[in-house]
């Protein structure tokens, strides 16, 4: 797959792995979807926690969760991220935001350990992200 505008190659595509999206905005989660899509991933998508919760109850694969941090609706990515994981133990999980780590941080109990895509971010750099979340980085 060729990267943006005829750029270089993209390093990855996962035809079997399925991304959920979570994101407020819906602007944003237009624009991520249509990435993650681009990137040869299967979407879903959700605009807060509260709505991504049944979507990781049904029956349907979700490989990876990819989240903005801090949402609106008392429940943020990272708690989210904790509720996915009792509900799904193997999801992996990439979150996005526009705020810096400190600001998270202080907003969240986020922990310094999760994977953390800051925006804005290239397609280049989102197919980095979700191939390293992939085992043995292919889907």
């Amino acid at each position: 797959m060729s990267g943006p505008a005829g750029g270089a190659p993209l390093p990855f595509t996962a035809k079997t792995q399925t991304v959920l999206v979570v994101e407020d905005d819906d602007d944003a989660r237009t624009t991520l979807a249509a990435m993650v899509t681009e990137l040869g991933y299967r979407v879903l998508e959700a605009e807060n926690g509260v709505s991504a919760l049944p979507i990781l109850e049904q029956a349907r694969p979700v490989n990876i969760l990819l989240s903005d941090v801090i949402m609106p609706g008392g429940m943020s990515g990272v708690d989210l991220a904790k509720a996915a994981r009792k509900r799904r133990p193997d999801i992996r999980v990439l979150f996005v935001s526009g705020y810096d780590r400190m600001a998270i941080a202080q907003a969240t109990k986020y922990d310094d350990s999760l994977k953390l895509l800051n925006k804005p971010f290239s397609l280049t750099d989102l197919a980095r992200e979700l191939s390293a979340l992939v085992p043995n980085g292919r889907g």
